[in-house]
């Protein structure tokens, strides 16, 4: 048999956002159905306990809510599948993510499989969101996010900003499949972090969209964004992934304080009129 180390990624500093992807589109979407359902509600424990605009306690409540629906489900799920159906998946993501050769299908003791599988299941589980990132270092440049108000106050800012939002939105929706432009098939949902990513990250010079814009303004602005997107894909793709989860969720926190607060305002200055 050919070697093999079953070594596995064990933080998500060692994935990429194109190996990510590529993940969720051919070993996630193949998950059986009743380990679907709970690694939902695992995902949803991640959330609540990552939203620190919620108090503690609120949390924690919500959290214990989550498990004894987690275990209530877990109990009600025929052994059968889980011997069968589970440790077929299982092997699936180890053999995605350690590059498991062919010939070691169905030759893994269970207890190194149900090991490896922890780790695996680990990378998310264990990921905390940051809030407060504001500049990251990649390929040897450093690449800065915009600040929160996109205020549409200019044509560029007005498209930067509904391509900001069209994209956050994609990544709320359900999971759809279609082809990437750089020849991923990919799950709509984790294909928009992409672009999300290379209109959020910009360098020194390009950190003022209006003036970097003017040096580029032989295209429309619509054109203009379609070109960043373009030109760094490829680069961003090999992003690691928690580099691009931390500028997703530290931008769409700020930005939310932000639309949050202009509301409230709003509120305020039309309640004293």
């Amino acid at each position: 048999m050919p070697d093999w180390d079953g070594l596995v990624p064990e933080s998500l500093n060692e994935i990429t956002l194109r190996r990510f992807i590529e993940y969720n589109n051919t070993v996630v979407t193949q998950m059986p159905p009743s380990m679907k359902e709970l690694t939902e509600i695992e995902d949803e424990i991640v959330e609540v306990k990552a939203d620190k605009k919620k108090s503690l306690k609120l949390r924690e409540t919500k959290e214990k809510e989550l498990r004894e629906k987690y275990n209530d489900k877990l109990k009600a799920i025929p052994e059968l599948i889980i011997k069968t159906q589970w440790v077929d998946h299982y092997e699936r993501e180890i053999q995605f993510w350690s590059d498991m050769p062919a010939d070691y299908k169905g030759m893994i003791a269970l207890e190194s499989l149900m090991e490896l599988r922890t780790l695996i299941n680990n990378l998310m589980a264990t990921y905390i969101p940051s809030r407060e990132l504001k500049s990251f270092v990649f390929q040897g440049e450093t690449w800065y996010l915009p600040p929160p108000e996109m205020n549409g106050s200019t044509a560029i800012e007005f498209i930067e900003s509904a391509q900001y939002e069209h994209n956050y939105n994609r990544m709320m929706e359900d999971s759809k499949m279609e082809v990437d432009e750089i020849g991923l098939k990919v799950t709509s949902r984790w294909n928009s972090l992409l672009p999300i990513v290379c209109i959020l990250c910009r360098k020194e010079d390009e950190r003022n969209i209006v003036l970097w814009y003017q040096r580029n303004n032989q295209q429309s602005p619509s054109e203009f964004f379609d070109g960043i997107i373009q030109e760094r894909k490829q680069k961003f793709a090999e992003l690691p992934m928690s580099v691009a989860l931390d500028v997703f969720f530290s931008f769409s926190v700020s930005r939310l304080s932000y639309l949050s607060s202009m509301v409230q305002r709003s509120v305020s200055s039309r309640a004293k009129t």
